[in-house]
């Protein structure tokens, strides 16, 4: 801040137009200007008397120096220790949406089906389990769901190879009628276990890959 501005400012902060400096002082209303724009620069005993009737010592007015100067008031923007960042999470998580979502689902599924035949209502039961484990679990809870879903997959399959069922997913019996029927089963087969080598073994990464990020985060 240079002997101007220091002028102009400590003049504003008493309430004190160039006028009644120039007076005080003796001086023009031009001169007043002169010397806060810098184009001048008062004497030393205009400078004493500028101290005096702004109220503050002579190395203050001149240097800046002295507790009224803003460059001491200010701490230095390397020394500024840097803001803290508070995150706000809005809205309830995702895993709690999800969660609400299935259980919903399932429920409102379970009993619309129940109504048109009970046996059917028991094929929603995965739904508000994992609706369930959503809500409870805080954490690996779609990892937990998704090993439920796999080996109730597994259940439901080999429960339907034990029965004689050429594949649980009956609808694709109409896949194609120029198929034979060993030419639709070999195929249908072979498409579900691709699925579930695919299933297994994302699932599996998954599971390795959380268990050791547990593994450090407790070292």
């Amino acid at each position: 801040m240079t002997l101007g501005e220091r002028i102009c400012r400590y003049r504003t902060e008493r309430g004190m137009s160039q006028i009644e400096v120039a007076e005080r002082l003796d001086v023009s209303r031009q001169s007043v200007s002169k010397w806060e724009t810098d184009s001048a620069v008062p004497d030393l005993d205009k400078l004493v008397k500028l101290s005096e009737l702004f109220g503050v010592t002579l190395d203050e007015l001149v240097k800046g120096e002295g507790p009224a100067a803003p460059e001491e008031k200010a701490a230095p923007a390397s020394e500024a220790p840097a803001p803290e960042v508070k995150i706000v999470r809005a809205g309830p998580p995702v895993r709690v949406v999800v969660g609400a979502a299935l259980l919903a689902a399932g429920l409102l599924g379970g009993i619309f089906l129940f109504v048109l035949r009970p046996a059917l209502g028991l094929t929603c039961l995965p739904l508000v389990v994992c609706g369930v484990i959503c809500l409870v679990v805080r954490k690996n809870a779609g990892l937990i769901c998704g090993w439920i879903l796999y080996g109730l997959w597994l259940v439901l399959r080999g429960g339907a190879m034990f029965r004689g069922i050429s594949t649980p997913l009956w609808v694709f019996r109409y896949l194609s009628l120029a198929m034979e029927e060993s030419q639709r089963t070999y195929y249908l087969y072979a498409l579900i276990m691709a699925a579930e080598i695919v299933l297994f073994a994302v699932l599996a990464a998954v599971t390795v890959y959380r268990i050791c990020r547990a593994a450090r985060e407790r070292r």
